[in-house]
């Protein structure tokens, strides 16, 4: 009798650290995420996703548990399996995340026709050093939530154009880790 496996959305048995953006992927995204179990025990979950911004990309993220054994199998069967998917969705790019320390399969990514793109150093700062009775004057830009941009059809085509622009000559995949 094989074991009954948990529910893909709770595959990951304790949170490990840093792995943000594959909880909120799976949450925010159910039936997107796919399970690889091949001794009954689960051993990776991977998610993927589009955005109204960058249409032909295909966003995903991948969890490998450090206990897995085979993981020299799972990582090319996991990107084959997300290739598969950017080619039935005729997506030209793939983008994942990852924070620091980076994951071993994210690590792996780079040796295979992915690269780094963008590092973002976040500061840690204590809230007790905030002085919240300091106001704060802002340029004359104005921060727009995307909801708010798509009421506004001509600054909506503007962002798209620009965005097209920015992703067009680029390499086909990308890995962008931001790093804590």
């Amino acid at each position: 009798m094989s074991p009954i496996l948990p529910n893909k959305t709770e595959f990951i048995p304790q949170a490990p650290a840093n792995e943000h953006e594959i909880f909120m992927a799976m949450r925010t995204y159910p039936d997107n995420v796919k399970v690889y179990h091949p001794h009954g025990r689960i051993d990776a979950t991977s998610v993927f996703w589009h955005n109204k911004l960058h249409p032909t990309t295909l966003n995903f993220a991948v969890y490998v548990d450090p206990k897995a054994t085979e993981q020299t199998i799972l990582f090319p069967r996991i990107l084959s399996d997300i290739e598969k998917l950017a080619w039935k969705f005729s997506n030209n790019q793939m983008i994942t995340r990852d924070y620091a320390p980076q994951h071993p399969f994210n690590q792996w990514l780079q040796t295979k026709r992915f690269r780094l793109v963008d590092t973002v150093l976040t500061a840690a700062l204590a809230t007790d050093q905030l002085n919240l009775k300091q106001t704060v004057q802002l340029n004359k830009n104005r921060i727009l939530s995307f909801n708010q941009l798509m009421t506004q059809p001509n600054l909506l085509e503007r962002v798209l154009k620009q965005s097209l622009n920015d992703y067009q000559g680029q390499q086909r995949y990308d890995l962008r880790l931001p790093f804590l």
